[in-house]
């Protein structure tokens, strides 16, 4: 039986140039507290969050996931390796149930992102 602590962040007003241009390195500690801080609605008790068909179907509703810009998940119970990719779209799927497909592949921490968070 798997444990529910998967852990989930949608955030806002997070800024990134997703051409990688003008950008300052931020490790994944760093990346994990700027979501955390920008964060319009989280979760920590998730069965494991599986990539289905590179989507995540979250339990947020429609509207959050629309005010949403960012999304940063972690599987504790497999790594504690963050994830994170831009949200351009979402799906409402039901009351209950909001699909948000994953357009960026996730974030190196080396990579470099982008200094106009703020």
């Amino acid at each position: 039986m798997s444990s529910k602590n998967a852990k989930i962040y949608l955030c806002a007003g997070i800024r990134m140039d997703r051409g990688y241009n003008n950008v300052l390195s931020y490790t994944e500690a760093q990346m994990v507290s700027l979501c955390q801080s920008k964060a319009i609605a989280s979760a920590n008790n998730y069965s494991f969050i599986r990539q289905e068909k590179n989507a995540i179907n979250t339990g947020f509703t429609y509207n959050q996931c629309l005010s949403a810009n960012y999304i940063a998940f972690q599987n504790p119970s497999l790594s504690n390796k963050w994830f994170f990719a831009w949200i351009d779209e979402v799906e409402y799927i039901s009351d209950a149930v909001t699909k948000i497909p994953r357009h960026r592949p996730e974030r190196n921490p080396e990579r470099p992102l982008s200094n106009s968070h703020g």
